[in-house]
């Protein structure tokens, strides 16, 4: 396993930055490294080259956080499409895991792996020579297919959409709530005397008033996810709390409306 990020080449940073774009939160990096430990001879590609770059990068397979040392089932798919991902970029050179080593120049055949090293708890990558200072966003495609499959991974039209929607959802909770409550003072103060209604009123004002304050600060709350929407499933939820703070804003405001006092 190599040591730490010192050096690691514009290409191998891209592709590191791409997979913890997806899962950085949850997965494990006790694997993970660029520069070569003590473990490593002096032709790796963990060593430091001519140009003082680092030209290989280790990925924990724990990539969902799982406690199996190499990966469980669905760290496994995950795992599989990622080297799709990395295979498909011009910058990629190999990958070596689980004993078996692709290779671009080999058409990404696979082949047996008779290294000291298994790398069956961590996967080594490697970038081209001539393209290791190109670090322009590495693409992951079907990694991310398949964690939308699972509910994991939102696009940015799927975080726009989805907050487009929880703000439809609540502005017309709020109209409503308004109409209904507007009828229910005209239904409980018609017939009642100056005074009465002045009263009524005056109280209807109040609560009014608070509705507004939740209501702002509901919207604040929605304003705020359109800003750190994060690309999971846990977004949604969120949205969903919002829309029934707004909610519960309106009921607090319909008890808050008093019967009509007797005249008498």
């Amino acid at each position: 396993m190599a040591e730490n990020w010192g050096g690691l080449n514009n290409a191998l940073t891209a592709w590191r930055n791409a997979v913890n774009r997806l899962v950085g939160e949850i997965r494990d990096t006790e694997s993970d490294g660029a520069r070569a430990d003590a473990a490593h001879g002096s032709n790796s590609q963990h060593q430091e080259d001519a140009d003082g770059t680092v030209d290989a990068f280790d990925m924990d397979k724990n990539l969902l956080g799982s406690s199996d040392p190499d990966g469980d089932s669905r760290e496994d798919q995950l795992h599989a499409a990622l080297l799709k991902d990395f295979e498909r970029d011009n910058r990629a050179h190999l990958w070596i895991s689980n004993r078996v080593i692709s290779q671009h120049d080999e058409g990404w055949d696979n082949d047996e792996y008779n290294g000291e090293n298994a790398h069956d708890r961590h996967t080594h990558f490697e970038a081209r020579q001539d393209r290791e200072d190109n670090g322009a966003v590495w693409n992951t495609p079907n990694a991310e297919a398949l964690l939308r499959e699972w509910g994991m991974w939102m696009t940015p039209a799927d975080v726009e959409a989805a907050v487009d929607k929880s703000l439809a959802k609540y502005f017309t909770a709020v109209d409503k709530g308004h109409e209904e409550v507007g009828q229910a003072v005209h239904d409980k103060l018609v017939g009642q005397s100056g005074l009465t209604v002045g009263t009524h009123l005056q109280r209807t004002l109040s609560a009014t008033s608070r509705l507004e304050t939740a209501a702002s600060a509901s919207a604040q709350t929605l304003a705020g996810l359109q800003v750190s929407a994060t690309s999971s499933a846990e977004t949604l939820a969120r949205l969903e709390e919002a829309v029934a703070d707004a909610n519960a804003a309106l009921a607090r405001l319909e008890a808050a409306v008093p019967p009509p006092e007797d005249p008498s």
